[in-house]
């Protein structure tokens, strides 16, 4: 839940003495029209720590009422699937993620931005079990971080990330014995 570690991770698990988490999870299918579903998986969540004090920052720190550190309270997948034939399934996906702290200041300036990616699949099934798929990943090329930290320059934090591929493009072979 805390100090990013020079070994490249945030220590996210620390027992508090009170911390509270509410939220709502959504997962589900639902079958529109024949050969078309669409599935929903979210979750919408207040986290709170009541009050944390860090044992390796050399500092007298405490922080009192705070949101854990990559912890967005928003995220969903939407999921669309076509089969227009036995052999063929299209997938387009939208999935969204709120921005979330690096750092238990829970400072406006270290942040994980909010992303919205989309990606479509289209699937050939043949011979039993064996699938072609061509994948077009984030198309709308957004910004996309699923993790990060926090890094200094000059003195002054400032968050770090880890970025996810910009438009990408494969195409994939499942052959199973």
């Amino acid at each position: 839940i805390g100090q990013y570690i020079e070994q490249q991770f945030v220590q996210l698990r620390k027992n508090v003495n009170s911390s509270t988490r509410l939220g709502l999870e959504v997962d589900g299918s639902l079958q529109v029209v024949e050969n078309l579903w669409l599935d929903l998986t979210g979750t919408l969540m207040k986290a709170t720590i009541d009050q944390y004090i860090p044992e390796n920052i050399n500092r007298d720190t405490v922080y009192s009422n705070v949101s854990p550190v990559l912890t967005p309270s928003f995220q969903v997948l939407a999921t669309l699937r076509y089969k227009p034939i036995a052999s063929i399934d299209v997938d387009a996906s939208v999935r969204h993620v709120a921005q979330s702290f690096t750092d238990l200041s829970n400072a406006t300036a270290l942040v994980l931005p909010s992303f919205t990616q989309v990606n479509v699949h289209v699937w050939w099934n043949f011979m039993g079990a064996h699938r072609l798929g061509v994948m077009a990943n984030n198309i709308t090329n957004a910004f996309v971080v699923t993790n990060g930290g926090v890094g200094y320059v000059q003195g002054a934090p400032v968050p770090t990330y880890f970025v996810q591929a910009t438009r990408n493009y494969a195409v994939v072979l499942n052959v199973r014995l």
